[in-house]
């Protein structure tokens, strides 16, 4: 179970520094969330820590401010939770309400649709960001291409492990997440458990040093929910634990970074399939070039 109390470490910045400063956190071991609103030139990091001495840290560290969160100030609140099912293609129904009984009823009324719940809390991608239902759409194309053999899924920033836990019901084996917040991962577990998905691994470490082991089989999909930053970094080491003419499905990308990211990703040889923008994110399929 989460901890009753987080604490959480804030500091403004300038919008235009924001990715690069959320990238330095990252590498740092941290897991940072970027708020910005339109029109507005300045932005805020933060991160949410289980301990008061762990946000102090930061503070001593990168300065900002510190602030304790108890639940009920991060949980969405019940009145505003219940939104709208995302519908993915005509297998899935997407919903965050904090209540199982709009998810019962979803699911008896249609009975056709796989029906994932994800109660709203602090792990991100619940399918109503802008790119998750984009990723969402595109696994359960490349999973249609992949049916009539098996297949594995490895789910990088997994963060509520939305994309896992949608792939092993796409008939995904072996599907392993790796999140390197102790949080979403903690909340991810549940969202398996809550989903029939207990088969997945989720894996706690950074992406940048689990990639440099030495890889225990190459899978056909690599989602790769991650800074435009840290995708450059994440491409070159990828192709050891991607099949031969394996897939790539990227998000976490700002639309005005979608071309530097392409860029990158045909250095190291993969081709664009396919890039979707909505609103300032992007998202898209690579595929591995044969040697």
């Amino acid at each position: 179970m989460l901890p009753d109390t987080y604490y959480r470490w804030s500091k403004g910045c300038p919008v235009g520094e924001l990715e690069a400063a959320a990238a330095l956190l990252e590498k740092l071991g941290h897991f940072p969330i970027v708020e910005s609103r339109p029109g507005h030139k300045t932005g805020e990091l933060l991160i949410y820590c289980p301990t008061r001495e762990e946000a102090e840290l930061l503070l001593a560290q990168h300065g900002g401010e510190v602030n304790e969160v108890p639940p009920e100030a991060w949980l969405t609140k019940p009145e505003d939770a219940n939104t709208a099912p995302i519908r993915i293609r005509d297998r899935f129904l997407v919903m965050t309400s904090v209540s199982p009984d709009p998810v019962e009823q979803a699911r008896a009324a249609h009975p056709d649709r796989q029906v994932l719940w994800f109660p709203p809390g602090l792990a991100f991608g619940t399918g109503d960001h802008a790119t998750t239902a984009t990723c969402l759409r595109l696994l359960v194309d490349e999973a249609d291409r992949l049916s009539s053999a098996p297949w594995s899924l490895l789910d990088l920033g997994s963060g509520s492990a939305i994309l896992a836990i949608t792939g092993h019901h796409l008939g995904a084996k072996p599907v392993t997440g790796v999140e390197f917040d102790p949080m979403a991962l903690s909340a991810s577990k549940e969202y398996a458990a809550d989903n029939g998905a207990t088969e997945i691994e989720l894996i706690e470490a950074d992406a940048i040093a689990w990639l440099g082991q030495k890889p225990t089989r190459r899978h056909d999909i690599v989602a790769a929910n991650l800074y435009s930053g840290l995708l450059k970094e994440v491409f070159p080491l990828l192709k050891p634990w991607l099949a031969a003419e394996g897939r790539i499905i990227f998000s976490g990308v700002l639309a005005k970074e979608l071309p530097a990211t392409l860029g990158a990703a045909l250095e190291c040889g993969y081709r664009p399939l396919k890039t979707v923008i909505r609103g300032k994110w992007s998202a898209g399929l690579l595929k591995r070039s044969p040697v």
